[in-house]
């Protein structure tokens, strides 16, 4: 019966992905009433929403913003260990560390002018290494108002950072790619990559 079927499909999630009643349900199964065919048209309706809803809430949990488009201030601790700071005196260091420290997924990274410089990702290490380690150790090339192609590493002309945190790991490089690849900014990390 249709009913049944329905009922193994959504379990305990069955009346509300229906938007049955259980009076509704007993007067089906026991022949008092018939379902009309505008009732069975609001329930495909409703396991459509039921759906929809349902996916919506699915990508949600798997793609969280930590931050989007975050003030920073890089700076060098030591000759080479580089330091994301929130405030010029590094007051925030310690909550910057703590939201990207244990999580695994995408960041972008942005010039004074919000130009995005580069596109990165993490499955292993955290962002908050990851970004660290980028900024010293990542070279891209620049052209300045000369016209001449410059070296630079991305801690000397970061500004701004947006982080996804990407919890199923085979997402993260299919992200990274479509991000990589709707900004002609980033033609950098595909060609210098080291």
């Amino acid at each position: 019966m249709f009913l049944d079927s329905l009922k193994l499909l959504f379990a305990d999630d069955y009346f509300k992905a229906t938007g049955l009643n259980q009076l509704t349900e007993q007067n089906w199964r026991n022949g008092t009433t018939k379902p009309q065919q505008s009732k069975l048209n609001d329930i495909i309706k409703k396991i459509d929403g039921y759906y929809a809803e349902k996916s919506k809430t699915s990508i949600q949990n798997v793609i969280q913003t930590i931050y989007n488009l975050e003030r920073i201030y890089p700076e060098k601790a030591e000759k080479t260990v580089w330091r994301i700071d929130k405030q010029k005196d590094g007051s925030e260091l310690k909550k910057i560390k703590e939201n990207l420290s244990g999580k695994i997924g995408i960041y972008l990274l942005y010039d004074s002018s919000c130009r995005l410089v580069y596109v990165g990702k993490t499955e292993k290490q955290d962002l908050y290494i990851e970004i660290t380690q980028r900024l010293r150790t990542k070279e891209v090339k620049l052209v300045l108002g000369n016209q001449k192609r410059q070296s630079i590493v991305l801690g000397e002309i970061v500004n701004y950072m947006t982080c996804y945190e990407v919890s199923d790991k085979n997402l993260i490089g299919q992200l990274e790619a479509i991000l990589i690849g709707s900004d002609p900014n980033t033609f950098s990390n595909i060609k210098n990559e080291k």
